[in-house]
């Protein structure tokens, strides 16, 4: 048996996998970029665990909407 065509086909699978987690985190950001808000907020939720982890979820979130405005129209 020839591993070289098993060894490659693996990591092409492994490869499409990347690309298309990329590709739906892109279009993800594209549909929320036009809000106005945080760069770090727009590709993760990184700042929303801090918030919540530091117990202060209600006063952030407010601060976050009075200098943002709200995403409601």
């Amino acid at each position: 048996m020839d591993y070289r065509l098993v060894y490659s086909s693996k990591w092409q699978i492994v490869l499409l996998a990347i690309l298309t987690e990329a590709y739906f985190e892109w279009k993800s950001y594209r549909r929320l970029a036009h809000f106005n808000g945080s760069t770090l907020g727009k590709f993760s939720n990184l700042w929303m665990f801090n918030v919540i982890g530091r117990k202060k979820t209600n006063p952030e979130l407010y601060d976050v909407s009075e200098k943002y405005g709200t995403i409601f129209s």
